[in-house]
């Protein structure tokens, strides 16, 4: 499977590479807020982990379904 999909030159199996863009972008701005929390220049974000992984699968899941 890893070989087909580098075939097509496509990183998600189930996604478009544009949506596939976005879910990056989305996942690239929550880790730089997780970085500035743990380096102290932002206090209000509080979420766990956990919780921010849920919700973007969710998100992903969604939008994979929609694009369909």
């Amino acid at each position: 499977m890893v070989k087909m999909m580098k075939s097509e030159g496509q990183t998600c199996p189930s996604c478009s590479s544009n949506m596939c863009m976005w879910c990056g972008v989305l996942v690239l701005v929550i880790g730089i807020l997780y970085l500035l929390q743990d380096m102290g220049r932002i206090t209000w974000w509080t979420y766990n982990w956990y919780t921010v992984a849920f919700i973007l699968l969710g998100v992903k899941k969604i939008m994979c379904a929609i694009q369909k």
